[in-house]
C-alpha cells in the first residue's frame, strides 16, 4: 500500500511539473518572439521571463506540495520539483530555439549582423582580421544542434540556481508530532 501511494505521488508530481513546464516554455517562446529586436535580447523581457520562471516554480511547487504530499515537502523534494519544472521548460525551449534558427535563416543573419555591430562598438579599433575571426566563431555557434545544447546547458544551470533559492521558501517540513 505504501509503495502504491508513493508511485501515485510520483506520477502526480510528474504530470504537474511537466504541465507547468510546458506552460512556462510557451510563455518563454512568446517572450522570445516579442523580443525580436536583436539589441533588446538582454533587455527587460528576459527579466520578465525569469520572473515568470520564479512564479511558476513557486506556485507549481506549492500546488504539488498540497496535492501530492499532504501539504508538506522537504528541501530535497522541493528542489527536485522546482528544478523539474524548469527542466521541462528548458528542454522544450531549447528544441524551439534550434528549430527556429534552422528554419528562420533571416534571424540567424540578423543575429550575426547585431553581433558584428556590438563587437565594433566594444572594439572600434579592431582589425578586419580580428573581426573575421570573431564573426566566424559566432557563425559556427549558429549551428542548430550546438545551439540546442548550449541553450539547454545554460538555461538548465540558471534554472537550477533559481530552484536552489526558490526551494528555500517552498519547503515545509512536517511537524514532528504528526509523522506517521
Amino acid at each position: 500500500m505504501e509503495n502504491f501511494e508513493f508511485n501515485e505521488k510520483r506520477k502526480g508530481t510528474f504530470q504537474y511539473t511537466s504541465l507547468i513546464g510546458i506552460i512556462l516554455a510557451a510563455i518563454s517562446i512568446i517572450i522570445f518572439l516579442l523580443n525580436y529586436d536583436i539589441f533588446g535580447v538582454e533587455g527587460k523581457l528576459i527579466v520578465l521571463n525569469y520572473l515568470f520562471t520564479i512564479v511558476a516554480m513557486v506556485f507549481g511547487a506549492q500546488f504539488i506540495r498540497k496535492e501530492c504530499y499532504n501539504g508538506y515537502m522537504d528541501y530535497g523534494r522541493s528542489l527536485w520539483t522546482t528544478f523539474s519544472i524548469s527542466l521541462y521548460s528548458v528542454i522544450i525551449f531549447s528544441i524551439f530555439m534550434a528549430l527556429y534558427i534552422y528554419f528562420n535563416k533571416g534571424y540567424a543573419q540578423d543575429l550575426l549582423v547585431a553581433k558584428e555591430q556590438v563587437f565594433l562598438m566594444i572594439n572600434p579599433n579592431a582589425s578586419s582580421a580580428e573581426l573575421d575571426k570573431v564573426m566566424s566563431l559566432y557563425k559556427s555557434l549558429q549551428n542548430p544542434v550546438l545551439l540546442f545544447f548550449t541553450t539547454l546547458f545554460s538555461e538548465a544551470i540558471s534554472g537550477f540556481i533559481i530552484a536552489l533559492i526558490v526551494s528555500i521558501f517552498v519547503k515545509k517540513k512536517e511537524p514532528i508530532g504528526e509523522i506517521k
